[in-house]
């Protein structure tokens, strides 16, 4: 079983253990414990600074690994790796859909300030992706992405040396995202031996329609049923239509979205035995984190981008490189703005002015003691995207403190919860009931105002074609 890790932001000890985190990777070796090492790995080939390793897992829950409790088997891998790392367990996305929350995850900055809140909306020049912190850093940068909404026409690409994004239909899976990158990474291996490289993977296959390998289908999925046509409940889901989905459809494409889950777990295997192989984890840092979740009628809604409850919110955030405690889990509130700050640290760079996350080195480096400090609330946001009477958000906002969570619905009204007595959310009540739920409320009104003074003027539309939109609506996206 697993420890609880409270730990202080401050303190002597806590900053010569994060000192020591950063001297472990600057200078010596170490490596990644998830599966065996490759005796060929010499301490001599070591890049002066680490190699940077960000691993997305699109529309995953927190709630389906094994390491943040579940029991159904899906993440051997996953849970391999989290045995070797430090694992967060109350980490939250920046919003509930993809473009927002990459766009945030990349820039360390909130959506109602980078302004990537549409599906045309582009990121802005102006903004400092962690790939441009990296570079003159001596990093050569890439990213394999399987979602096509992350084109490079609309910034997304910005600061990589190489941006590649797959714009199949079908979405292409793990393996060929996989053979992708190692082939450039080979290449760039070959090209400059030692130098340090920032590796982004992008994973989909979580994301709907749910179209598992047939093997882990029938080990995870419900079987096929007269009663059911899986065709009809993606058209239902993609439109949507969420009223007209009976239960037996919902359960169905649940299990479905499960053996979507394991699929993407065993091309991470893969991925990171190959990686191991040539040698680029030897002292790598990694992080595998999630940009959003995905709902299964826990509120009576299903898919992602229409409310901020958790099973939409709340992500796995792992973290893994020579030094960090091995196995501990941290119950500190952080968000996606936090992995930008976190591996600038680890690899020895400045943070960048504009980011509003912090490191979480601190939480990384233990020495046995109780580091019980006062938690750092956390922003999630949703903002329109359609006009009008097409707006099918419930929620605009929520902020979460510790295990206090406030959300803010689309007509103004704020609703408290309680995660500890009540984790699933069902029985929220209005702020005003209570003095902790005006607090809370006080809190966040002062942080928005704090960040309306840090945001872009206004959003910048890109372009998408017609072909591009095609396929994008094809994945349920409303354009």
């Amino acid at each position: 079983m697993r420890g609880r890790v409270h730990m202080r932001r401050d303190g002597a000890r806590t900053r010569a253990a994060v000192a020591a985190i950063i001297a472990t990777l600057l200078v010596s070796g170490g490596g990644l414990a998830c599966g065996d090492a490759d005796p060929s790995e010499s301490p001599a080939a070591s890049p002066r600074r680490p190699n940077v390793l960000l691993v997305l897992v699109d529309t995953l829950r927190a709630d389906r690994l094994g390491a943040y409790g579940n029991a159904r088997g899906l993440t051997p891998f996953l849970d391999e790796f989290a045995a070797s790392a430090t694992l967060f367990s109350n980490a939250y996305a920046t919003s509930s859909w993809t473009s927002p929350s990459i766009a945030s995850l990349f820039t360390s900055r909130h959506p109602s300030q980078h302004r990537t809140t549409k599906p045309d909306a582009r990121l802005v020049e102006s903004e400092v992706t962690l790939a441009e912190a990296l570079s003159p850093l001596g990093y050569a940068t890439a990213g394999f992405v399987a979602n096509l909404r992350l084109e490079g026409d609309l910034g997304f690409g910005q600061g990589f040396d190489r941006w590649r994004v797959f714009k199949q239909v079908p979405v292409v899976k793990g393996e060929v995202v996989k053979e992708h990158a190692m082939r450039w990474l080979e290449d760039q291996q070959e090209r400059a031996p030692g130098q340090p490289i920032f590796l982004y993977v992008h994973l989909m296959e979580p994301h709907s329609p749910y179209q598992p390998p047939e093997d882990l289908r029938e080990r995870f999925a419900t079987p096929d049923s007269e009663d059911v046509n899986l065709a009809d409940a993606h058209a239902k889901l993609k439109t949507p239509r969420f009223a007209e989905l009976s239960d037996a459809e919902v359960a169905l494409l649940e299990s479905l979205y499960d053996a979507e889950v394991a699929a993407a777990d065993r091309a991470l295997r893969r991925l990171f035995r190959q990686l191991r192989r040539r040698g680029f984890l030897r002292d790598a840092v990694v992080v595998i984190v999630s940009d959003h979740g995905e709902e299964f009628r826990e509120h009576d809604m299903l898919g992602h981008g229409n409310t901020l409850y958790e099973s939409a919110v709340r992500v796995p955030f792992l973290v893994d490189a020579p030094g960090v405690a091995e196995g501990s889990v941290v119950e500190e509130s952080v968000s996606l703005l936090d992995v930008a700050p976190t591996l600038l640290e680890l690899v020895g760079g400045a943070p960048e002015s504009s980011f509003e996350g912090r490191s979480l080195t601190p939480w990384l480096a233990l020495d046995g003691a109780s580091r019980a400090g006062s938690p750092v609330g956390v922003l999630t946001e949703l903002l329109p995207v359609m006009p009008g009477e097409h707006d099918d958000r419930r929620h605009s906002g929520a902020y979460i403190r510790g295990r206090e969570k406030l959300i803010l619905g689309v007509d103004g009204t704020a609703r408290y919860v309680d995660l500890q007595r009540d984790p699933g959310e069902s029985r929220p009540f209005a702020a005003s009931g209570s003095e902790a739920a005006r607090v809370l409320e006080a809190d966040l009104e002062r942080l928005r105002e704090q960040l309306a003074t840090r945001r872009n003027a206004h959003i910048v539309r890109g372009t998408i074609d017609a072909e591009t939109r095609e396929k994008l609506e094809a994945l349920g996206y409303a354009l």
